[in-house]
């Protein structure tokens, strides 16, 4: 780059060579030449045809002063001459400041007209790279809102996809909650078909116009907690409300049964068929509110009372 440069660029390079070349260091000749070319070539074309037309009208003035010019003085009839640079030297105050500020006016218009055409050239840049910030920004606005949309796209099918799932999954659910509400019914209509319900009755001795009266009951009836007519889940509520009713309210003094264990199995199975009641199906909820199993389960927990198994209870007769 620097050795295909025609002569003025060589002699500015030279100039800045001449100059890093006096600045202490310890780069070669090689190198000094190198750092000089690369400093003169990264200037703007404008600031090297300003620095090249002062120098050459620098060293223009200098050369001119080198002529002779000669003046006749007065009283003499032949001329004297000297050089002008000596002239320039003793001459007057006020010819000498012309002569710079000739000089340095020429120089400053020069560097006048050369700002104006770098701030031309600037703006011009500035506009260029303004014009390039806003198609960028027009650039990534667009695909900002086109991000956004597919976010938006992403976000209605991720809720879609959550909603399926969530319905599903409610689906799921309710139906292994109407399976297991099957099975424990099942188990309860087991239970109450056992046999061990013949040992689960209270004896209740009352006193009256005739004398000692003793009633023996259960939850199915006499003897039996469940007869053959009776014995079902959908009975359930009618026979845990009447058992409650007579020993909450008839007895006088009860002999108590012993817990067995098929109470206890109707208590938890009752209340495993209680705890899936929000999850059920609409016709298995149906079934659950016709036979009043949340109503069984209260009857079933006051019955459960230690006040009424094993041992004799004497209550007065509430009025």
């Amino acid at each position: 780059m620097c050795s295909g440069s025609f002569s003025v660029n060589r002699f500015a390079i030279w100039l800045i060579y001449i100059w890093l070349w006096w600045r202490p260091g310890t780069k070669s000749d090689t190198e000094l030449r190198l750092a000089a070319c690369r400093y003169w070539m990264r200037l703007d074309w404008l600031i090297r045809f300003g620095v090249l037309t002062t120098a050459i009208l620098l060293a223009s003035a200098f050369l001119f002063s080198l002529s002779e010019t000669c003046s006749i003085g007065a009283g003499n009839s032949e001329p004297v001459c000297e050089m002008r640079l000596i002239a320039f030297w003793y001459a007057p105050a006020n010819e000498v400041g012309d002569t710079l500020a000739g000089l340095a006016g020429a120089l400053a218009f020069l560097w006048l007209v050369l700002t104006v055409f770098l701030q031309g050239k600037e703006l011009r840049a500035q506009r260029q790279e303004l014009q390039l910030t806003r198609i960028e920004m027009k650039g990534q606005s667009a695909a900002t809102q086109d991000m956004a949309a597919a976010m938006k796209q992403q976000s209605e099918a991720a809720h879609e996809q959550i909603a399926y799932l969530r319905l599903q999954n409610e689906r799921e659910k309710r139906k292994g909650a109407s399976e297991d509400f099957d099975g424990l019914c099942k188990l309860v209509e087991k239970i109450l078909g056992s046999s061990d319900w013949e040992k689960v009755h209270w004896l209740a001795r009352e006193w009256g116009g005739d004398g000692e009266v003793v009633q023996e009951f259960g939850l199915g009836g006499r003897r039996e907690v469940f007869s053959a007519d009776d014995a079902g889940i959908s009975r359930l509520y009618s026979q845990t409300l009447s058992l409650v009713t007579r020993l909450d309210d008839e007895i006088v003094e009860t002999q108590l049964p012993p817990k067995y264990a098929c109470f206890r199995r109707l208590l938890e199975a009752v209340k495993e068929i209680n705890d899936l009641r929000h999850d059920l199906s609409p016709d298995r909820l149906a079934e659950f509110n016709g036979w009043k199993l949340d109503r069984v389960l209260v009857f079933l927990l006051k019955i459960d009372e230690d006040q009424y198994w094993s041992g004799i209870s004497r209550r007065k007769r509430k009025k």
